[in-house]
Order: structure tokens, then sequence, then C-alpha cells
């Protein structure tokens, strides 16, 4: 067991040999690249020209089997949907347009009402920012029929039968069919 004890910094003397014979090796493989360092493209076959057309089908000898006919060419496709293609990549449809409103809104305001010598009550109402005027029962526009007149409210009947009652001197927002 008297073994000297190897320290790694100190593997030089041992591998040595090793270590020359990489080194030249290296410096003979360098040699020899340079020695081919002369400018010139490596000798190529020539390329053939366009006007020379090719003979036979490229993978002619893959399918050659006894018993079969030779391939000529490519089969031309007639009329038929193309392999390759995918409808994977075609944008979604648009999406449809919204439904036209079936419902507008209104503003309604009950300014008032007078009685005439006859005994009739007549009210005047803004609707929208018109300025109208109508008796009981009569068409206050196309979408209001007058019903009744109070000095508190109005009450009006809209064209889906619909009754509405409009305070007085009080903005009020209605929503009614679309003609």
């Amino acid at each position: 067991m008297n073994e000297k004890p190897v320290n790694q910094t100190t593997l030089w003397p041992m591998y040595q040999w090793v270590s020359v014979g990489v080194m030249i090796v290296t410096l003979l493989m360098t040699f020899l690249a340079a020695m081919r360092l002369g400018g010139d493209l490596p000798d190529l076959p020539q390329i053939r020209s366009s006007s020379q057309v090719v003979s036979k089908h490229p993978f002619q000898t893959l399918v050659n089997r006894p018993g079969l006919p030779p391939i000529k060419a490519w089969p031309a496709m007639k009329n038929e949907a193309n392999p390759f293609f995918t409808d994977f990549f075609k944008p979604a449809p648009k999406p449809a347009p919204p439904p036209k409103p079936t419902m507008k809104q209104v503003e309604l305001l009950y300014q008032g009402w007078f009685e005439s010598s006859g005994k009739e009550l007549e009210a005047f109402v803004t609707i929208d920012n018109k300025k109208l005027s109508a008796g009981i029962s009569g068409d206050l526009s196309p979408e209001f029929t007058l019903l009744e007149i109070n000095s508190e409210f109005i009450l009006l009947k809209s064209k889906d039968d619909k009754e509405h009652r409009i305070p007085f001197n009080k903005l009020t927002s209605l929503e009614i069919p679309i003609q």
C-alpha cells in the first residue's frame, strides 16, 4: 500500500504521448485542408439544360414491377377536388346583422288643458319636442289616442292597446312599438 497519491494537476506526465498524438493529427489535418484551398470549385457533374426532357418518370424505378405496364406520366386530374385543399383556414362567416328594433322611446310632457264654452276639454302635450293638442277620444298623434283629461294627469292609449298615465308637467319616457 505504498501507492503514491495522484495529483490532478500533475497528470501531464502520464498522458503526454496521447496529447502529442492528438496535436500531430490536428496539425496533419490542418495541413491537408490547407493544401486543398486552391479557390476553385469542386468537380461537379454538368447540370442538364431545360431543353432536355426527362424521358423517365422520377419514381419509375420504385414502381417497376413485373407484370405491370410502365408509368409514362402522372395521371391527369379531371374535375376532381384537389387532395391538398383545406377549408380549415377560411375566415369565419360574418355575423348576422342585428334585428331591426321593434320598439322606440318617446318622451311626453303633459303641459295643461282648457275647457271651451261648449264644455269640451282639450289637452296640450309635447311629444318628442312637438307641441300637440287634442280633445277626449281624439288622436293626439299617430301613436296615441287621448282617453281622459284631468288636472293632475292625462290617460293615453298607444297603438299596442296599452294605457299610459302621464302626470302634469313631468317629462315621461314611454316605449312604444314602431309602426
